[in-house]
């Protein structure tokens, strides 16, 4: 806890630093972390679960002339939403491609939003995944396992009700917002390095998974060749970037 009391007393002189200049009035602040904590909840310390504890974190803006004051928002939204909401808020030209997440220009101006939320998904590790609306999170696990907590009863996430048949129709509609495409069922076709399963063969094509949602991306292309290991390390391209290599028929292929 002290170590949180010192973050928090820092950002406020930081924002305080801010208040007492110019560039308050045009100066947008997101605060957020990429993962919550267990601290006993449980039985688990630590984060790498698809638990409430450790998939919920903390996600604060400030957006001068749109966002008031000692607001809160309970709303279920992802950090993927903070790319396409910058975009909007800082008046850009959103790119041509498709991008994940949603605008959340309007809920900073209206944290109440319109209480029907999408349910938002994330993942840890290969196959398993969970996903959060406004009253429950399902968790459906890579060996086909399931949880159901439902948040207005069970904030704690104490009792799965996934096998309790009033709660069937809530199970099935938030599964299907499961990924179209898993890892499950698919061969991995190359000889990879760490085993991770980014790559897989369906028929006689090769795709990528997408790092994210864990669908079918794009066919397997080959991005950059090197001749061997070595130059790869010569590059400064090693350790992680290293273990994101795979080699097929002699071409090495670069992927992520």
């Amino acid at each position: 806890y002290a170590s949180v009391s010192f973050a928090d007393w820092n950002f406020g002189r930081a924002m305080a630093a801010l208040d007492a200049r110019p560039y308050a009035s045009n100066t947008i602040v997101v605060v957020c972390a990429d993962n919550g904590f267990h601290n006993g909840e449980k039985e688990h310390w630590g984060k790498k679960t698809l638990w409430e504890k450790s998939a919920n974190t903390l996600f604060m803006v400030r957006a001068p002339g749109i966002t008031s004051t000692n607001t809160t928002c309970t709303e279920v939204v992802t950090l993927q939403d903070l790319y396409p909401t910058l975009i909007e808020l800082c008046g850009l030209t959103p790119p041509a491609h498709e991008i994940d997440g949603r605008d959340l220009s309007g809920l900073l101006g209206n944290p109440q939003g319109n209480g029907a939320s999408e349910p938002v998904l994330s993942c840890h590790e290969p196959g398993n995944y969970t996903l959060r609306d406004d009253r429950c999170r399902y968790i459906q696990y890579a060996d086909g396992s399931e949880e159901l907590y439902d948040h207005d009863v069970d904030p704690n996430e104490w009792y799965n009700v996934a096998d309790d048949p009033a709660y069937q129709d809530t199970k099935f509609a938030l599964a299907a917002n499961l990924p179209a495409e898993t890892i499950q069922g698919f061969s991995n076709p190359l000889d990879l390095p760490s085993g991770n399963p980014n790559v897989f063969k369906e028929g006689d094509a090769y795709y990528l998974l997408d790092r994210n949602t864990r669908k079918r991306s794009t066919d397997l292309v080959h991005w950059e060749a090197m001749s061997n290991w070595v130059d790869l390390s010569g590059t400064g391209l090693s350790g992680m970037w290293a273990s994101h290599m795979v080699e097929k028929d002699g071409t090495y292929y670069f992927y992520f």
